[in-house]
């Protein structure tokens, strides 16, 4: 049995479940569009706060890092956080994508990493991955 198929049997089980126990409106693999576009705001949104309080001078730049993480860190310090996680959903997500040969989406998940996180090393791992 090719992976291929292995990875479509367990996804078809995996979605059989979920549609035994979630109604559709709350089936998870029902709402991965709407699971993308939330982490892209969640993105965004943290990406332009870092970014307002982020000194992009040379010299400055680990010294500002270090004010939004620890000065600020019920705000800077959580959304640090918030946009690496939602970033690494969205990795996830691409893998997914690419997995269920969904590349138009998986593209698009890349797309938005790439303008939002352009240096998260899960952009290259997403584009090498071939299902067989």
């Amino acid at each position: 049995m090719t992976l291929k198929r292995v990875l479509r049997a367990a996804f078809g089980a995996l979605e059989a479940l979920c549609a035994r126990v979630f109604p559709a409106a709350w089936n998870p693999l029902q709402q991965l569009g709407a699971l993308g576009w939330f982490l892209f705001w969640i993105i965004t949104a943290s990406g332009i706060y870092l970014y307002v309080f982020f000194d992009t001078g040379v010299t400055r730049a680990y010294e500002s890092l270090e004010a939004i993480t620890h000065a600020q860190w019920w705000a800077g310090g959580v959304l640090r956080s918030l946009h690496r996680y939602a970033s690494d959903a969205l990795v996830i997500m691409a893998k997914a994508y690419k997995v269920l040969e969904m590349d138009d989406l998986a593209a698009d998940a890349v797309r938005v990493l790439e303008q939002n996180y352009p240096n998260h090393p899960g952009i290259y791992e997403v584009r090498e991955v071939v299902v067989k």
